[in-house]
């Protein structure tokens, strides 16, 4: 079945056939929708890497809001990748490939037509180089690289995902073209810079048996490809016999066989760390000697690495980049942007995205002006996007109205004059309807309206849109995909095509934290098939302690509604299931709680000081600090409980205290605060382990033995020894020797700096990958990743290694209990006594402080004020001859100069330390 059958789609993209003698004279504009083109726009490229189509939720309001941008400044073009690396879609089964992937063409389908509604036309990217990234499981490698380079498991994705999605999606107005690879040069054995690589020949024949395949679906349909420079797609470089045009018909044809499968367009990318002759902004589209259109499909508008200079490219200011490849013969300009970045987009202090994605919308606008007549095109018809934040609200409240028109002359919205696109916040005090009505200039007409519900404040659901926990999400492990398609958001969402759905288990549960306080009446559970047969409402004033309100003995399934008598004062709701009346587990579409805001409200508690999780040595303190409040009275008091027992209670803030002389074991650490009314709620608990047997050692980077494009650099202050290493576009950073004998956990601590954007990178231990982790923003600052792993038989060597690079690193620092270094601690005895220098300096608010003791004996580390009095005890206890680490916790210490003293068998030694907050 075809969902569209419109009129005014045309062959896109009409290419006449041209001798290769006349390069001059190849067309420099594509046609699409009737309309010949120069494609001005840019890169979406993902909202969710690899999994903007297929299980899972696709985020269209991200979607609708880069498709309104980019109209709003002349765009009308874009290119979204949609497999990527395989792993969300398509659908396999073993090494084949079994179908597009559960909801792919839905997906795939509300995104071309938001695309549509904002005249934007979409570059349909199917695979990158990704395919072969590090990171991925042994068994997706081997699928990708299977498809790659076996013809029966190729025809698998043809004829299984390949062929119904062009056969579905064919004759959309929104389709630009599909794009077979993003930069394939970089998993190819002749250009590649990832570990795992295929020839070009390989590539050649995946491109001839794709294209044709794409072709014969649908007639209509052009293809390109994402070349990563133009060195792949020319035959005009001679210094290595691995450049030419990997990509003209007779180099695809004779790769693959098929004579369907050639290129429509060639696509290519440059940044400036390639040289001027390689260069679309130095030379012109006809220097290539190519038989086709041109698309310079990505660049950079704002990178300062490798020349740091940010508003050039070798010379072209970034203001003319796009109006450099219009006036050059090129048929478009799309510069590079990923959406992580998008969200970045008034950071014009970055690199890369933070200052590429304003700058292409300045781009793109003042092309659209002048060349109006090349960019801009319409989609004929009126179309209204019309939609509204929320639906129901109660009397008093807000809610959002949004619209955009296209097509039309006249918009009125309920009989008054507005712009074709535009937002308003409404607070009705009945039930009303908002129409957006439209005429263009034939005077057709068309409509939309949304309905806004005024209801009784106690029957608006609280729920909606709420936080949420689950006890557990369906998985893999219960014969699920994509657990990502279970979580527990999706059970307050208001959409009841989403659900809940937990582990196949007995005594699971979801609560939903309502934000405040609530008289609540009535809690509706909306089941899927698998549904309780036995379960528990249970309230909260504080997400720990529950008591159950309602108790249902025999269960059927479908929409219960169950009302109490007398409403109940909760913050916190749960449905906790108890026996499933199915094999599976419990799975809600949704859960509703209906009630009025109370009078009364529960006090606010949380500890914030220490993470949960530390481990400190036997005889050490820790510092503990909570944070309570009251919305509408005074907090009493503030209780603190460590291993069941109570502490200490503290009546006014700040609510701060030291447990000393920690000793060895796991520990529960939480608080409990009262309120003026008799309120009491208790803190989520913290986790403290004492050991007497504990080791950390720190491994600096700069240490390290460095492989690929990883360079030693100290021009960001305050990485530990004022140096650092800079992880670009390849290589490992890896130290080896470590001895660390097998623990039950080590804990993992990793300094890094991100200059831009959160990043991916893998570690590895003794040369075998054990997890792929990010390094999350704030960028711009030095920042500790934190967490536990284990490994049999100890680490002798630990690595991080390229995925995305791109990002710093200070150390590593690894710490373990019942495990002693021998290389570390005993066979580097040091000669003397010496007190490093802490680091950072200055600091805020941690620091170590490093030591090295020539004798075993009581070690006294203390900090002291400019003053002279003592603010800290760090260390009183034995320690064995050895290096030794501290940290210094400030938090609670105001900025200035203090000292910090060792004393020991050998001696004393005093050194200065700077806090600025």
């Amino acid at each position: 079945m075809k969902y569209w059958n419109y009129k005014y789609v045309v062959t896109l993209f009409l290419i006449g056939t041209i001798s290769q003698s006349l390069f001059a004279q190849v067309s420099n504009r594509l046609n699409f929708n009737d309309h010949d083109l120069f494609l001005n726009g840019g890169n979406i490229a993902w909202v969710n890497f690899a999994s903007d189509i297929g299980p899972g939720q696709t985020n269209l309001n991200a979607f609708e809001e880069i498709f309104r941008e980019v109209n709003l400044n002349g765009g009308n073009t874009m290119r979204l990748w949609l497999h990527t690396n395989g792993t969300v879609t398509p659908a396999w089964n073993g090494s084949e490939v079994s179908g597009p992937g559960e909801g792919a063409i839905e997906d795939l389908t509300a995104i071309l037509d938001l695309a549509h509604n904002y005249d934007i036309g979409l570059m349909l990217c199917l695979w990158s180089f990704d395919m072969l990234q590090n990171g991925l499981s042994a068994t997706q490698m081997d699928r990708n690289k299977g498809i790659l380079t076996n013809s029966a498991r190729l025809q698998t994705y043809i004829d299984n995902a390949l062929i119904p999605m062009v056969d579905s999606l064919k004759g959309h107005p929104a389709i630009n073209a599909w794009e077979i690879f993003n930069e394939p040069e970089g998993m190819s054995n002749e250009f590649g810079w990832l570990a795992n690589k295929v020839d070009m020949s390989d590539i050649q024949w995946f491109i001839n048996r794709t294209a044709g395949a794409i072709k014969r679906t649908d007639p209509e349909a052009k293809v390109t490809n994402g070349s990563w420079n133009i060195r792949a797609s020319t035959d005009i470089f001679t210094s290595s016999s691995i450049n030419k045009n990997y990509y003209s018909d007779e180099e695809l044809i004779s790769a693959g066989g098929d004579e369907d499968g050639t290129l429509d367009y060639y696509t290519v990318h440059y940044y400036k760390h390639f040289p001027t002759q390689q260069s679309p902004f130095h030379n012109d589209a006809s220097h290539w000697e190519l038989d086709k259109p041109i698309v310079v499909a990505e660049f950079y508008l704002g990178d300062g690495r490798g020349d740091g200079k940010p508003d050039e490219i070798h010379g072209v200011p970034w203001q003319d980049l796009y109006e450099e490849l219009y006036e050059r013969g090129y048929a478009g300009s799309l510069g590079w942007q990923w959406y992580d970045w998008y969200e970045d987009r008034t950071d014009i202090d970055g690199v890369d995205g933070t200052l590429s994605w304003p700058r292409m919308l300045d781009n793109m606008q003042r092309l659209s002006q002048k060349y109006s007549s090349d960019i801009l095109f319409t989609y004929p018809g009126i179309r209204i996007n019309f939609n509204t934040t929320r639906d129901e609200i109660e009397e008093g409240q807000e809610t959002t109205i949004q619209w955009s028109v296209r097509g039309a002359e006249i918009v009125t919205l309920n009989g008054e004059a507005v712009a074709e696109e535009d937002e308003r916040m409404v607070s009705p005090m009945d039930t009303t309807v908002y129409t957006i009505a439209a005429t263009d200039t034939a005077g057709n007409t068309d409509s939309a309206s949304v309905t806004i519900y005024v209801l009784d404040p106690d029957q608006i659901n609280r729920a909606f849109q709420q936080p949420a926990r689950a006890s557990s999400v369906e998985s893999e492990a219960d014969g699920v995909n994509n657990s990502s398609a279970n979580d527990p958001a999706f059970a307050v969402d208001g959409d009841f095509n989403t659900r809940w759905s937990s582990a196949w288990d007995d005594d699971e549960w979801i609560y939903v934290d309502l934000g405040e306080t609530h008289d609540i009446h009535t809690v509706e559970l909306d089941w899927e098939a698998a549904f309780a047969e036995k379960y528990t409402i249970d309230i909260s004033f504080d997400g720990q302690n529950w008591e159950p309100v309602f108790t249902e003995e025999d269960g059927n399934g479908g929409a219960d509604s169950v009302g109490f008598e007398s409403p109940h004062a909760t913050k916190f709701v749960r449905m906790h299931g108890i026996t499933r009346a199915t094999t599976f587990g419990f799975s809600l579409y949704e859960i509703e709680v209906r009630g009025l805001i109370s009078n009364t409200q529960a006090p606010e508690l949380a500890i914030v000081h220490p993470a949960s999780g530390k481990t400190v040595e036997v005889g050490s303190s820790v510092d503990v600090l909570a944070e309570a409040s009251d919305a509408n009275g005074e907090i009493e008091y503030v209780s603190f409980f460590f291993d069941g027992d109570s502490l200490t209670t503290l009546n006014e803030v700040p609510y701060q205290f030291t447990i000393e002389d920690i000793q060895a074991g796991d520990f529960e650490l939480y608080a409990k605060a009262a309120d003026n009314e008799g309120i009491v709620v208790q803190s989520e608990p913290v986790m403290i382990t004492g050991s007497d047997d504990f080791t950390r050692i720190r491994y600096e980077a700069e240490d390290a033995n460095l492989t690929g494009a990883i360079t030693i650099a100290s021009s960001v202050s305050g990485a530990s020894n004022d140096a650092y290493v800079n992880m670009e576009d390849s290589g490992t950073i890896t130290w080896t020797g470590m001895g660390w004998p097998e623990a039950e956990e080590y804990q993992l601590s990793i300094g890094y700096y991100l200059p831009f954007d959160p990043k991916d990178q893998i570690l590895s231990v003794n040369g075998e990958e054990i997890a792929t982790i990010t390094f999350n923003a704030p960028t711009e600052q030095w920042l500790t990743f934190d967490t536990t792993f284990t490994h049999p038989g100890g680490i002798d060597e630990f690595s991080i290694g390229h995925s995305w690079g791109y990002m710093y690193f200070d150390y590593v620092e690894i710490s373990g209990e019942g495990v002693s270094v021998a290389n570390e601690n005993e066979a580097q005895i040091p000669q003397k006594l010496h007190l490093s220098q802490n680091y950072p300096n200055p600091f805020n608010p941690t620091t170590y402080i490093s030591y090295e003791l020539p004798l075993t004996g009581l070690v006294e580390l203390k900090i002291y004020n400019v003053l002279g009095q003592e603010v800290a005890t760090l260390i009183n206890q034995q320690q064995k001859a050895g290096r030794h680490q501290a940290i210094f916790d400030a938090y609670r210490h105001s900025s200035g100069i203090y000292m910090y003293r060792l004393k020991s068998a050998s001696g004393i030694q005093t050194k200065k330390m700077t806090l600025i907050k």
